[in-house]
């Protein structure tokens, strides 16, 4: 953090415009670069020496021993930041107010910059390469705390009421106190009881959002489309994984009706819900599409009633398979529904 203050006015240059234009986005600057190395590191040692287990299996809820070991993180990391805080204010000719208010952000802001990384760094438990993983998660989920905390300040420099701006930090930092509990908790008790599973799905969770932001914010517009065209861009996946997971249950069936391997009908089983998933999200992106471009949110196009039916498919074989009492009863009802759709 030192450095990075000691750094950036040398970089700028002498003129007292340009460091009092950047200064306090070098303080944020500094504030995130020092404090992102340590939140994945909140459960790494507990991890190794075994403490997790203990807490996981003691009397006391997982989610409080969480929201304590937070606290007590967010303690050590505010003392010597609101001690440092302006000192370095000062040296960059920062005003008092707004080292005033700086002081009030950052004590709000880290404490949600530590629930977000008690949620990180239980993501990434078990994982090799988790000092990579984590600020991938940690800087998206962030955004939010820089946004709400330099609009504050931005609001002061311009005489306008930064207390709305407050007032979204702190729900924020509420919502994160409310929520960072529970998945750290989850997180927690995958990672000790299927450490392999757990890593497949934070591999899957990173490649998601990677996906998800090249596609929605990184994606070009189009020349006719303008926006709107990024929809197409999940749309289309959507609309071929619903489709090659019901032609995948259509397989698994016939495999269970002529070999009658239970198995067969488990996949089958395990697939629909998440083939209704990516139907039902295909038609609800296509009707965000078609509003703008067609100027209303449904018409009985082929493509779009194929869906609809496909749906309608998806949802008559997960009531059929689960209508008997006995799951058995059901299966051969629902695999000839699947070959027949």
């Amino acid at each position: 953090m030192i450095a990075i203050i000691i750094l950036f006015p040398l970089t700028v240059g002498p003129s007292e415009e340009k460091l009092t234009l950047v200064s306090n986005a070098i303080v944020w600057i500094a504030l995130i670069v020092s404090i992102i190395p340590t939140l994945d590191k909140i459960y790494i040692s507990d991890f190794k020496n075994g403490w997790l287990e203990q807490y996981y299996y003691s009397p006391l809820l997982l989610e409080i021993i969480i929201l304590i070991k937070c606290f007590v993180f967010w303690l050590f990391l505010i003392i010597p930041l609101s001690i440092f805080i302006p000192i370095f204010s000062i040296l960059l000719n920062i005003p008092f107010l707004i080292i005033f208010w700086n002081i009030i952000i950052f004590a709000i802001g880290s404490l949600g910059f530590c629930l977000i990384g008690s949620i990180c760094s239980s993501l990434t438990l078990g994982t090799k390469s988790n000092n990579l993983i984590s600020p991938l998660l940690i800087l998206p989920l962030a955004i939010p705390i820089f946004i709400f905390g330099n609009g504050v300040v931005e609001a002061v420099k311009s005489n306008y009421d930064p207390l709305p701006n407050l007032y979204l930090l702190i729900t924020v930092c509420l919502i994160l106190l409310v929520i960072s509990p529970l998945i750290s908790a989850y997180s927690i008790k995958i990672a000790l009881t299927k450490p392999i599973e757990f890593s497949i799905g934070v591999f899957s969770f990173l490649f998601i959002f990677i996906g998800l932001y090249l596609s929605l914010f990184n994606s070009p517009e189009d020349y006719q489309q303008g926006d709107t065209v990024r929809i197409m861009y999940i749309h289309v996946p959507f609309a071929w994984f619903a489709s090659f997971l019901y032609f995948s249950i259509s397989i698994a069936s016939i495999f269970f009706l002529i070999w009658k391997h239970p198995f067969a009908d488990i996949i089958a089983r395990s697939i629909a819900p998440l083939g209704l998933i990516f139907s039902i999200l295909t038609i609800l992106t296509g009707s965000l599409w078609g509003k703008p471009m067609w100027g209303t949110w449904w018409v009985w196009d082929a493509r779009l009633t194929s869906m609809l039916i496909l749906c309608i498919f998806y949802f008559a074989y997960i009531g059929i398979s689960n209508a008997f009492p006995r799951k058995i009863d059901g299966s051969k009802p629902a695999a000839i529904l699947a070959i027949v759709g």
